[in-house]
């Protein structure tokens, strides 16, 4: 029997990767039983494993995650102790157990963009081929639908500058992350123009049969899936703006099928690593309590009765 794959949605939150993962199932992927719906912050659903979800935030609390210490190297894997990461990993393994079959599984949510190792060492281990799919959008974009987002969550402590650097950080950790695994870009504003191109992509790309559901994918790709429109004129200024733009030039154009820069991400890396004073200072102390009780409030949509 051939192995199951599994494709990893990874990439900044608010880029898009809710709606290609809908767009996936709809291509005779598979997602698990349990999924995060719809509410204020996305009103077409988040497709997110509920329950592998609070397995991932449950870890990373228990590790101190944004704790002043916890920060080291921009750019560094969150590392722990032999028992705490086995322990973790059979989690992860026994979630993986339950999402078996013969179409590839999509696995979107936004917290394993920190536990790549982790994922990828439990996929191996219960049979799993692993693919990847790197999702990114505009800056500008990203950063307004997240203030968007916590304005409708009434959290407070995401401001601009602690954005950039986590949008910069995110992408460049993902795409150094995923180089020895199958792994496509995939830019929203492309999927949002013409969903059929970009599906094509990702079949190509990943050696994935794909099947779109085309009626369906039609109505779900609504305009109102894009609402962050601002142009990139408007793109807002940081200490970290530079790299920002230098970094998404290079994925963008990784997401029309030109080659992927790597040399111009190493040298954005390095810089950017020079500045892991002000990247701790913007990163330290978030609490990630209010996620908890977000995700208590999140809709859970049950597969074969909500989808």
């Amino acid at each position: 029997m051939a192995r199951q794959d599994i494709i990893l949605i990874l990439g900044s939150g608010r880029s898009g990767s809710s709606a290609l993962a809908r767009v996936l199932s709809l291509c005779g992927c598979s997602l698990p039983a349990l999924v995060f719906g719809a509410d204020e912050g996305n009103r077409r659903g988040f497709w997110e494993p509920a329950v592998a979800a609070n397995h991932n935030l449950d870890f990373l609390q228990r590790q101190g995650w944004f704790a002043a210490n916890s920060i080291h190297h921009p750019l560094s894997k969150l590392s722990c102790c032999d028992n705490d990461r086995e322990e973790y990993i059979a989690k992860i393994r026994e979630f993986l157990a339950t999402c078996a079959g013969d179409a590839p599984l999509i696995i979107k949510e936004p917290l394993i963009d920190e536990l790549t190792d982790f994922w990828f060492e439990a996929a191996r281990d219960t049979g799993l081929s692993i693919k990847i799919v790197i999702t990114i959008r505009p800056p500008h974009q990203v950063f307004a639908s997240g203030r968007k987002f916590a304005s409708e969550l009434a959290w407070t402590q995401h401001p601009l500058e602690r954005q950039s650097v986590w949008w910069l950080r995110t992408n460049l950790l993902v795409e150094r992350q995923s180089r020895n695994h199958q792994r496509v870009f995939v830019d929203y504003i492309n999927l949002m123009k013409d969903w059929r191109v970009e599906i094509n992509r990702v079949s190509r790309a990943l050696s994935v049969d794909l099947r779109p559901d085309e009626a369906a994918i039609d109505r779900f790709m609504s305009r109102d899936l894009h609402r962050q429109r601002s142009s990139a004129s408007q793109n807002p200024e940081t200490f970290a703006s530079s790299w920002i733009q230098r970094s998404y030039d290079v994925l963008s154009k990784a997401a029309q099928g030109e080659p992927l820069d790597l040399a111009q991400l190493e040298e954005i890396s390095r810089e950017f690593s020079k500045s892991e004073p002000a990247q701790r200072e913007l990163l330290a102390g978030i609490d990630l309590q209010p996620l908890r009780e977000y995700f208590g409030r999140r809709p859970v949509w049950r597969a074969g009765v909500d989808y």
